[in-house]
């Protein structure tokens, strides 16, 4: 990112940045919010490569927030972590439109340019969920045998709760809930059967 220059950002004490921050401290309670702050400040430096100010032109320079968001992808950075940049340039538009109420052009220049940012999120997040559940298959899905040894772990608490039913004792509405869920889990898991198996099967009372 570095090389790119996507890296470079406004000094820390630019006005519009420092009241930014402070807006997250103080009024959205985001305490830890540098990292929001400096991801804002890049993004505004990639747009205006000069000067100390920011200036509200970058509102208007939706070629230039495409090519940043585009560089970011070039940089092998995650698709969470670029989501992450345009939300928080959403977010430090959405305090602009805090700061000046009364001028009705800019409150449409800022509407648009989030409307722009909202469209480059969604490809961006697509990809995420892709990411996301390609992770969860990999390295999140439990094996046949670990989910029955869960089943066995939860063996004695579900007899507990049979006897009572059986017995017609009280039980409460959660633990019928989970002694369906078991039940269910035991045909799935236990005895092979389709998930399409359990449809339509009650639990008395």
């Amino acid at each position: 990112m570095q090389q790119m220059g996507l890296y470079e950002q406004f000094p820390s004490d630019t006005p519009i940045l420092v009241e930014f921050k402070k807006y997250l401290v103080e009024h959205l309670e985001v305490p830890n919010c540098q990292q929001e702050v400096d991801n804002v400040s890049r993004m505004l430096r990639y747009m205006q490569p000069t000067g100390d100010l920011v200036n509200m032109d970058f509102l208007k320079k939706s070629m230039e927030t495409k090519d940043y968001i585009v560089s970011l992808k070039r940089a092998k950075l995650l698709p969470a972590t670029i989501l992450n940049y345009i939300k928080n340039m959403i977010r430090f538009v959405q305090f602009l439109l805090t700061r000046d109420v009364d001028d009705q052009d800019f409150h449409i220049g800022c509407q648009a340019y989030i409307t722009l940012l909202n469209t480059l999120r969604k490809p961006v997040s697509k990809a995420h969920s892709k990411v996301t559940s390609m992770t969860v298959c990999v390295e999140g899905q439990k094996t046949i045998s670990e989910c029955q040894r869960l089943l066995r772990n939860a063996k004695k608490d579900m007899l507990g709760i049979f006897g009572n039913l059986q017995e017609e004792k009280i039980v409460s509405a959660e633990e019928k809930t989970l002694f369906r869920y078991y039940c269910e889990a035991i045909l799935i898991l236990g005895h092979f059967q389709r998930p399409g198996a359990v449809e339509g099967m009650t639990v008395p009372g």
